[in-house]
């Protein structure tokens, strides 16, 4: 199954509607903190609905396609039954999710991923990505000044 660049483009949608014309007048900080929570939930909703799609897809014959046909339509299911306005809050709550799930299923549906033959394969330990060493190979010297060579006297 191809990777998704699904929580990135929710989380720059997320952004994107953040800044549309509201009832409310927002101040300058006000409205970073409402972009940065958008962006933070819009990419966390589109992780976690990936995670979704690959396990649904490990379960369903259809695949991912299938997997995604399914989170839409629970999502439709939602908006159209109204679950996300009810008022028991558990029935609400779930509604909700059924609709963002179904949502971030659809953007993932178009878009656009590695070529088909590419596959994504973890680096290897120690190759990078932070830890301890702060990305550097286990045999790397600690950081600090680079070494010069002796001045000549002249």
């Amino acid at each position: 199954m191809r990777r998704r660049e699904t929580a990135s483009l929710t989380a720059a949608a997320a952004l994107a509607l953040s800044f549309a014309p509201t009832l409310m007048r927002r101040r300058a900080r006000e409205q970073l903190a409402v972009s940065v929570a958008s962006a933070a939930l819009g990419g966390l909703a589109g992780a976690a609905s990936e995670v979704l799609v690959i396990r649904l897809a490990e379960r369903l014959e259809g695949g991912e396609g299938a997997a995604r046909a399914v989170l839409a339509g629970a999502g439709a299911l939602s908006v159209l039954a109204e679950l996300p306005s009810d008022p028991h809050p558990a029935v609400s709550l779930a509604g909700q999710a059924a609709r963002v799930s179904g949502i971030c299923a659809l953007i993932g549906a178009v878009a656009g991923g590695p070529p088909a033959g590419a596959r994504h394969t973890p680096p290897p330990p120690g190759a990078g990505g932070g830890g301890p060493r702060g990305g550097r190979g286990a045999g790397a010297p600690p950081p600090g000044p680079s070494p010069r060579p002796p001045r000549a006297s002249a």
